[in-house]
C-alpha cells in the first residue's frame, strides 16, 4: 500500500473519484513546506518546485494499491507524478508520501481558488481522459487532452443555453434511455456511438436504435463588414472534408472562424480569431444566430456574428498560425461582388451564406448609422 500527497486539481473529490475509478474515501488535509506550485505554458499540470518559506496545500490519500497508483500516474502523465517523495505535515503529524500533481487548465489559478467553471470542465475532460486507461497510451491521451477540454466546454455551454421551446417540444434527456455506449474513434474529434430508446410523440417508446455522432467543440464565425466602404472580408483556405468528398475545388470561402477555447466566451474567441486570421480589429459585434449546422450527425454548435470594421485597401493578405499549419488568404470584396458569389454558387459554406443574407437585410440601416 502507498500514500500519496495530491495537490492542484486532484484535491477535488469528484475528479479524484473519476481518476481512481472509485470513491477515494477520506482525504486528509496536508501541507508541503518550503515548496511552491506553478503552471508553465504548454503543460497541463501543476508542478512543484523548492521555495523556502512557502507551503503547498493539498491532501494525503492513504492505502493506495498498485492499480490506484497506475491510474494516478496515467492521469498525471507529464507532471512527474508518483516518482518523488517528501514529508508533509498533517493534523496528526508528519507523513512520508509520494507526490502527485493534477491537470489544471490555466496559469495563475491556485488550487484553492479553483473556479466552479474549471472544476466542471476538468471533471468532464477527466472522464474522457480516464476512459482511455488501459487502452490508450498515456502520451497519446495527454496530447489529446486539449481537445477533451474543448469538448467539455461545449457540454457546459449546452446545459446552460436555456433556449426556448415555443413551437418545438420541451422534452429533455430524461425521455431518452441510453444502452451501450462506445467511442470507436478519438483524436481531434471523437465518434460517440450509442444504443438508445427515445419517447415518441405519441408517448410510446421507440425501438432500440443505434446512433452515432461526430463530437467536436463549439466554434465562432464572424464576417467583417465596413459600412462606410460597403465592403466585406472573407477568407479562403483548404478544407479536408470537401477534398475527401471528391470536391474539385477544396479551397473554401468562409467567414473568419475558429474553436472556442476553454475559458473563453464566444465574443472573446471572435476577437482572438480575427487577430490570428485577418489582423483586423472589430469596432462592434452583431449577433446573427447560434445554431447546429448539422444536428443529425455533428455536435458542433456555431455562434455566428457580423463584425463592424474598417477595411481599407491593403488589409487583405495571407496569415494563420504556423503551429496549426494554417494557410489563410483574406479577400476584400464589395458587398455587391460578395452577393454575386451566392448567386453563382461560389460561396458554398453555410455560415458565409447565412451571414451575407443577414447582412443584406440590415445593410442599409448599418450604412445610415455609419
Amino acid at each position: 500500500m502507498t500514500d500519496r500527497f495530491l495537490f492542484g486539481a486532484l484535491c477535488d473529490h469528484a475528479l479524484l473519484a473519476v481518476v481512481l475509478g472509485c470513491d477515494p474515501g477520506r482525504l486528509v488535509m496536508a501541507n508541503l513546506a518550503d515548496h511552491g506550485q506553478g503552471w508553465q505554458k504548454g503543460q497541463r499540470h501543476w508542478s512543484l518546485y523548492p521555495k523556502p518559506g512557502e507551503n503547498v496545500r493539498g491532501v494525503v490519500l492513504s492505502g493506495l494499491n498498485d492499480n490506484d497508483c497506475r491510474r494516478l500516474d496515467y492521469y498525471c502523465f507529464g507532471s512527474g507524478g508518483g516518482d518523488h517523495t517528501a514529508q508533509v505535515e498533517t493534523a496528526a503529524g508528519p507523513v512520508a508520501v509520494a507526490l502527485n500533481g493534477g491537470g489544471v487548465p490555466a496559469a495563475g489559478q491556485a488550487g484553492d481558488d479553483w473556479s466552479p467553471y474549471w472544476a466542471e470542465i476538468t471533471l468532464l475532460a477527466g472522464r474522457e481522459y480516464m476512459d482511455g486507461f488501459g487502452t490508450v497510451p498515456p502520451a497519446i491521451a495527454h496530447s489529446r487532452y486539449p481537445m477533451m477540454e474543448l469538448r467539455a466546454g461545449s457540454q457546459i455551454r449546452a446545459t446552460q443555453a436555456g433556449t426556448p421551446s415555443v413551437v418545438r417540444s420541451a422534452s429533455g434527456p430524461d425521455l431518452i434511455t441510453t444502452g451501450q455506449a462506445r467511442r470507436p474513434y478519438s483524436n481531434y474529434f471523437t465518434i460517440e456511438e450509442h444504443d438508445i430508446q427515445f419517447t415518441r410523440f405519441d408517448g410510446s417508446k421507440s425501438a432500440l436504435v443505434n446512433r452515432a455522432a461526430m463530437v467536436g467543440g463549439d466554434a465562432v464565425t464572424v464576417l467583417p463588414y465596413d459600412p462606410v466602404r460597403d465592403r466585406v472580408l472573407m477568407i479562403e483556405q483548404f478544407r479536408f472534408a470537401p477534398y475527401i468528398r471528391g470536391d474539385t475545388r477544396p479551397w473554401m470561402l468562409e467567414p473568419v472562424a475558429g474553436r472556442i477555447d476553454p475559458g473563453e466566451t464566444p465574443e472573446q474567441a471572435v476577437h482572438r480569431e480575427m487577430a490570428e486570421e485577418a489582423g483586423v480589429p472589430l469596432r462592434e459585434l452583431l449577433h446573427v444566430a447560434s445554431y447546429y449546422p448539422s444536428p443529425g450527425a455533428w455536435t458542433e454548435y456555431l455562434y455566428t456574428y457580423v463584425g463592424l470594421a474598417d477595411l481599407p485597401d491593403g488589409v487583405a493578405g495571407v496569415s494563420g498560425l504556423q503551429e496549426e499549419a494554417e494557410d489563410i488568404k483574406s479577400h476584400i470584396l464589395s458587398f455587391s461582388d460578395a452577393m454575386d458569389l451566392l448567386t453563382s454558387g461560389e460561396a458554398e459554406t453555410g455560415p458565409l451564406i447565412l451571414s451575407m443574407l443577414w447582412l443584406a437585410a440590415r445593410r442599409e440601416t448599418l450604412r445610415k448609422g455609419a
